[in-house]
C-alpha cells in the first residue's frame, strides 16, 4: 500500500511542481561470478520423480516438473548470449532413484555428464516444490464469484565444476505465480480454474527463468525524475535533457546550484546534477550530488522534527523519501561496479 501511495503522489508532484519523468536502463551484476574460461555450459534435469499430491480443499502440494524447467532454464541462458553455448540434458537423471530423494551428483558424474555434453560445467534442476492456495469470493456487486490460484514455487539449482568436489554454489530462488478467474456462479468459476497438469506445467516453466538474474548479469529499469522549474536555468536545462545534451544540462544545473546557499531550489539542483551524472555513467558523482539532495531535504522538511521516521508518508517527506530512493539505487550500482566490469571482461567492452 505504501508503494502505491508514493507512486500517487510521485504522480501529483509531477502534475502539479513540473516535474519530468523518464525511465533508463542498466546492468547490475550476478551473484555468482563466472571465470572467462568458462564458456561452454549444460544443463541437467537431475529432479527425482515424485509423484504430486492430488488437491483436495484449498491447498496442496506439487512437485515440479524438472524437464520443463532446464529447457526453460537453457532458453534463458542461451537468449542472453553470455556463454558460447548452451547445451540441454533434459533426460531424468535420477529416473531410477528408489527413493524419490534428491541426490546430489558425485564427482565421477559430474565428469562423465561435462565430458559427454562437451561442456565446461554444469547447471543441474535438482528440485522444484510447488504450494498451492485456492480462494474463492461471492461478489455480489459484481453479480458472480471471483477465484484465484497462487503458487508458491521453492526451486533448487546447483552449479557443478568437473575438478571440484563440491559444489560451486546452490541456488535457491523463491517466488510466486497466480491464475484468476471469475464466473456467475462458483461451481463455474472452479471449471474454468487450471488443473494440476497445467499448473505444475507453467509454474515449472517459470520456475526455471527465476536462476538468470543470480547467475547472469541483468538489466533492470527504474524511473528517473528531474525538476525543471525554479527558474530560467532549470527550463533551459530541461531542453538540454529533451535533446540527451547531458554535458549542456549539468553546465546550468550547476549554475544554478552554486548559486544557491540553501533551500528547495539548491535541493532540486543537486538532485538533477546526480541524474546527470548518472546519464554520463559518472556514479561516484552521482552519488555525491544524490546524497548532497537527501540532507537538504532532510533540513527542509523537517526529518528531525519527526518523532517515529518509520512512519514518513509522501505527504510530509516527500522530497526526503525520492531522495533516499535515489541515493540508495545509486549506492547499489556503485558498489556493484567492480564485479560487473569482472563479470563482462569475457566480451572486452567497458562498462
Amino acid at each position: 500500500m505504501k508503494r502505491v501511495v508514493y507512486i500517487l503522489a510521485i504522480l501529483f508532484l509531477v502534475s502539479c511542481q513540473s516535474i519530468e519523468q523518464l525511465s533508463i536502463d542498466y546492468l547490475l551484476p550476478a551473484d555468482v561470478s563466472f571465470p572467462n574460461s568458462l564458456r561452454r555450459i549444460g544443463i541437467v534435469n537431475n529432479c527425482p520423480d515424485k509423484p504430486s499430491n492430488q488437491q483436495h480443499g484449498l491447498s496442496g502440494h506439487l512437485f515440479g516438473n524438472g524437464k520443463l524447467a532446464a529447457e526453460a532454464l537453457a532458453e534463458a541462458i542461451a537468449n542472453e548470449n553470455y556463454f558460447d553455448e548452451v547445451i540441454i540434458c533434459d533426460s531424468a537423471l535420477q529416473a531410477k532413484n528408489a527413493y524419490k530423494q534428491v541426490t546430489m551428483l558425485n564427482k565421477a558424474e559430474i565428469q562423465e555428464l561435462t565430458a559427454l555434453m562437451d561442456v565446461d560445467f554444469l547447471i543441474a534442476v535438482e528440485e522444484i516444490d510447488i504450494e498451492t492456495k485456492k480462494g474463492i469470493t461471492n461478489m455480489p456487486e459484481w453479480g458472480g464469484c471471483y477465484a484465484i490460484i497462487q503458487s508458491v514455487v521453492s526451486p533448487k539449482f546447483t552449479i557443478y565444476l568437473p575438478n571440484r568436489q563440491k559444489p560451486l554454489v546452490s541456488l535457491q530462488p523463491r517466488d510466486s505465480i497466480f491464475w484468476d478467474r471469475i464466473a456467475q456462479t462458483e461451481k463455474a468459476v472452479i471449471e474454468l480454474l487450471p488443473n494440476d497438469s497445467l499448473i505444475i506445467a507453467e509454474t515449472s516453466t517459470f520456475a526455471g527463468e527465476l536462476p538468470i538474474k543470480h547467475i547472469l548479469p541483468y538489466w533492470k529499469t527504474s524511473n528517473r525524475y528531474y525538476f525543471t522549474n525554479g527558474n530560467v536555468a532549470m527550463r533551459d536545462a530541461a531542453i538540454y535533457v529533451k535533446e540527451n545534451n547531458w554535458p549542456e544540462a549539468i553546465k546550468l544545473w550547476e549554475q544554478v546550484y552554486n548559486s544557491k546557499k540553501k533551500g528547495k531550489v539548491k535541493m532540486q539542483a543537486a538532485y538533477n546534477l546526480a541524474l546527470g551524472h548518472e546519464m554520463m555513467d559518472d556514479l561516484q558523482k552521482a552519488y555525491e550530488f544524490a546524497t548532497e539532495a537527501l540532507q537538504i531535504a532532510y533540513e527542509i522538511e523537517h526529518i528531525k522534527d519527526i518523532e517515529n521516521r518509520q512512519t514518513l508518508t509522501t505527504e510530509s517527506a516527500l522530497y526526503y523519501l525520492e531522495c533516499t530512493r535515489l541515493v540508495n539505487e545509486l549506492k547499489v550500482r556503485k558498489e556493484g561496479m567492480m564485479l560487473l566490469k569482472a563479470q563482462m571482461q569475457r566480451f572486452e567492452t567497458d562498462f
